[in-house]
């Protein structure tokens, strides 16, 4: 047997014989805590990353052992965490677990389907109960709404380029739109095209989900949710230039250059043609280094979660489920090859608890991005905000389980403590100008 001991968990999780994950699951059960989260980490990155593609990926890998490995990580994920000291569940790691079941057999795993329910039994009740902890200690800037600090700099704007998931994108086209009323100069807007390969790519990651977006966000051109909220992104984009519905007819109007690319490096020489310092990212894939380095600035996201501890996806659903209520917001970051590590400008906090919805929540922090996304590349170009490293750690999170999406809805409706018929929001108040700053629009 491979003294496994002296070894870290695989680079890349391959076939292991019998003896080999038995001696693991018993260093892990017996409480090796450095050795147990690193392999818990491994297996749970690996089972969430497949999430509902995971039985293929196993019968790929692990061939005729395929559910075998699929019980062996089920095991591992629900040993009890050995680093939690606020909640004790790890519920990312349960919904690996779920994930993990998902894929099994029914008639296999029966003692671990018990011990997940009952864990999440577990984990229910304590996020029932649990106390309003302190907000995360954010690296970067509050985001201020100021038109004043905004128009000034834009005097000495040299000009923003815009990168696009779609020429429908409603997060997109408010960017350009805010950008165009402010009278910063959009060099390039650069779209990429929804091809075949990446419908199919999209698809084996979101699945269903896919569908649901592209019917809310390019057949309605609506918000991402349906649920009624006092701010959203479909209301200030109408407030600004109505007439335009996508960013290409804006663009032509407003005689900005379009490239539509097919993979975002394709872009490479329309950037660097524009001759800007800075680009802002509204989506459209991973970014490489070749590209972020055309621009003497970087490349600015706005992630939608509190960095450096929530990267990846469904980071909004991420720290609700950890009874982390006041770990929500975006965060405006210079973009690097790695997904949402780079430095940090801007950050806007705010909590679950002022909502009865999830929908509601991502709803209003969508209306918020345009705005920390245009304050970001204005103050990173004059100088007012500087851009902080992040820490090292922080964890990756991907699609949530269906189980555990429930979960975060009943935390929701049962926690929201501050809730009445007038609370006003944090990304409200925070967006509260928006009334007369839309009325000003010319058109």
């Amino acid at each position: 047997m491979k003294k496994l001991d002296q070894l870290p968990p695989q680079k890349r999780l391959e076939p292991l014989p019998p003896d080999e994950r038995a001696y693991i699951l018993e260093r892990i059960k017996d409480g090796d805590a450095e050795y147990s989260n690193q392999w818990r980490e491994k297996v749970r990155r690996f089972a969430s990353l497949y999430a509902r593609n995971l039985s293929r990926e196993c019968k790929r890998r692990f061939g005729s052992e395929a559910q075998c490995h699929l019980e062996w990580m089920a095991e591992i994920l629900l040993t009890p965490p050995t680093f939690l000291s606020d909640c004790p569940i790890d519920a990312h790691c349960l919904g690996a677990v779920f994930y993990c079941l998902d894929a099994l057999a029914e008639s296999r795993g029966g003692q671990l389907r018990k011990e997940a329910e009952q864990q999440y039994v577990s984990l229910s009740h304590h996020l029932g109960t649990a106390g309003t902890p302190d907000a995360p200690h954010s690296k970067g800037s509050k985001f201020i709404f100021s038109e004043e600090t905004w128009r000034a700099e834009a005097k000495t704007a040299k000009g923003i380029v815009i990168i696009c998931p779609s020429p429908f994108s409603l997060y997109s086209l408010t960017v350009a739109k805010l950008l165009l009323h402010l009278e910063v100069p959009i060099a390039h807007v650069i779209v990429r095209s929804f091809s075949l390969k990446r419908f199919s790519d999209e698809w084996r990651r979101d699945g269903y989900r896919l569908i649901r977006k592209i019917w809310r966000k390019l057949l309605l051109k609506s918000n991402e949710n349906p649920e009624q909220t006092s701010i959203s992104l479909k209301d200030i984009c109408s407030s600004f230039y109505p007439e335009f519905n996508d960013i290409n007819s804006l663009a032509e109007s407003k005689k900005i250059p379009v490239s539509t690319v097919d993979e975002l490096d394709e872009a490479y020489d329309s950037i660097v043609s524009s001759n800007c310092a800075v680009a802002v990212f509204t989506g459209g894939g991973m970014v490489s280094s070749k590209l972020i380095q055309t621009l003497p600035l970087g490349i600015i996201n706005v992630h939608m979660g509190i960095l450096p501890d929530y990267k990846g996806m469904d980071v909004v659903q991420a720290p609700i489920l950890e009874g982390r209520f006041n770990h929500i917001g975006v965060t405006a970051h210079l973009m690097e090859p790695a997904l949402d590590t780079g430095p940090i400008l801007s950050h806007f906090p705010t909590t679950s608890l002022q909502y009865t919805s999830l929908g509601a929540l991502r709803n209003e922090l969508m209306a918020v991005m345009p705005f920390v996304a245009v304050d970001a590349a204005l103050g990173h170009e004059s100088g007012r905000l500087e851009a902080e490293k992040q820490d090292a750690g922080g964890r990756q999170y991907y699609v949530t389980h269906k189980r555990l999406g429930s979960l975060v809805g009943q935390v929701m409706k049962h926690d929201a403590r501050n809730i009445g018929s007038s609370v006003e929001t944090d990304a409200y108040n925070a967006l509260r100008p928006i009334a007369e700053f839309a009325s000003q629009t010319s058109g």
